[in-house]
């Protein structure tokens, strides 16, 4: 039996409706050089296989993620992007819109973390100086502590300086660093959001109600 229009029309909106509050969504840009381990990052977060031999990204992908924080479902969506020169026009579109970025370098290759306010540039011309932008900065591969060529010390004053949360972690062996770690910097996007939608509301004059389309059940 077919419901009467506005039954139908009814139904599909409390529908939407409830969708669009049980789930954010939320962009997720992963920045550095090449081979630094990025790809392995995100796939060890996506619990996707990863074998010990490394692919290079060629340009961009990126993969989808369900979360629960806070009893609130959040569907992170990481774009895995490549290091390589020859891809320098992608930015353009990578980082607008996005909500938060990780920062990655390798442990074992100084260049790789002078490059990283390169990266830095790049985000401030989207996002003026990155201000409340939240950001995470990765040092990988650490299960390579005996060829270091970062230390550890470094690489957190350079994060506290660039308001960056800063962890160490290896792609490969440590799954439970690495998750813990894209959890900081999705609850810090959600926090920010939350503060965001807060101030607006403050804004409204008082009295005033956004305006919404109504629908009589």
């Amino acid at each position: 039996m077919l419901l009467p229009k506005r039954i139908r029309t009814c139904i599909s909106h409390l529908f939407t409706t409830t969708m669009t509050v049980a789930t954010r969504s939320i962009k997720l840009v992963i920045l550095g050089e090449s081979n630094v381990g990025k790809t392995a990052l995100v796939e060890n977060f996506m619990d996707m296989r990863r074998d010990t031999f490394f692919t290079t990204t060629v340009g961009v992908d990126f993969h989808n993620k369900k979360l629960v924080i806070n009893n609130e479902t959040v569907n992170v969506q990481a774009w895995d992007t490549a290091g390589q020169e020859r891809f320098s026009a992608l930015p353009s579109i990578i980082y607008k819109k996005a909500d938060g970025f990780v920062l990655v370098y390798d442990i074992t290759n100084l260049d790789s973390y002078y490059r990283l306010t390169a990266w830095i540039r790049n985000i401030d011309s989207f996002y003026e100086n990155h201000k409340g932008m939240p950001i995470m900065l990765i040092g990988n591969k650490n299960d390579l502590v005996q060829v270091r060529a970062v230390f550890s010390d470094v690489a957190q004053s350079f994060a506290d300086k660039n308001n960056m949360i800063f962890v160490e972690t290896s792609a490969i062996f440590d799954r439970d660093t690495v998750h813990d770690a894209f959890l900081r910097i999705v609850t810090q996007i959600i926090q920010r959001r939350n503060e965001t939608s807060d101030s607006a509301s403050n804004t409204l004059s008082k009295g005033e109600k956004p305006k919404t389309k109504k629908y009589y059940c």
